[in-house]
């Protein structure tokens, strides 16, 4: 199973049917599992574009520092009434170490998008044998509800240390959750970079 970062998704609203949404379950179906954020058209309903409205994208809305979901994650549910986004994860006003002095400060649905592949990315580490529909449900089983609507918070925020838990893996004082955090998204930020790198390296040659 590979894992694939989805990092924009379509101002209009989908109900999952479109070229890119079916594209993506097709995708899943090969064994590469794809992750999309919810977007930031919240607080309305029915705010969800492709490809994260895809019924096998796993699709991440965002939280912050408060464990509070911002007006601006997108919302479900999708055109055709199914729930999403699927998980919440922090995504305000991330820093992200640019040097050993210098920080950016990053906000949005897809940097809790691109900690919810590095979490994945640990899980198939540990498992590269896992199912998309064991990875689902291992997140479904260590995620904890935060009381918002369904279609704000989906299952609600992932816990890395009851993934780990799951695994037995996890001790607390040798498996922080910062320390996990810090990795999922060190993970993230070097795939992203290396999907730019390739998309404007096929723009460029034209292949």
């Amino acid at each position: 199973l590979n894992i694939l970062l989805l990092p924009f998704i379509t101002l209009d609203p989908s109900d999952g049917k479109d070229i890119l949404s079916l594209s993506c379950n097709a995708l899943v179906g090969k064994k590469i599992l794809i992750v999309s954020p919810a977007g930031n058209f919240g607080p309305e309903s029915h705010t969800i574009g492709s490809p994260g409205a895809a019924k096998k994208v796993i699709t991440f809305g965002t939280l912050e520092k408060e464990i509070i979901i911002p007006e601006f994650s997108g919302r479900g549910p999708t055109l055709d009434e199914r729930v999403k986004p699927d998980f919440c994860l922090p995504g305000s006003k991330i820093k992200l170490p640019l040097s050993s002095k210098l920080y950016l400060s990053v906000t949005g649905t897809s940097i809790s998008a691109s900690i919810g592949v590095g979490i994945i990315a640990l899980i198939l580490e540990y498992n590269p044998e896992i199912s998309f529909e064991e990875i689902k449900k291992l997140l479904e089983k260590s995620s904890l509800d935060l009381n918002y609507d369904i279609n704000a918070q989906g299952n609600g925020i992932i816990t890395i240390p009851r993934i780990f838990k799951s695994l037995d893996l996890y001790h607390e004082k040798i498996v922080p959750y910062s320390y996990l955090l810090k990795k999922s998204l060190k993970l993230s930020i070097e795939f992203l970079i290396v999907l730019i790198f390739v998309f404007y390296f096929v723009l460029f040659f034209r292949i």
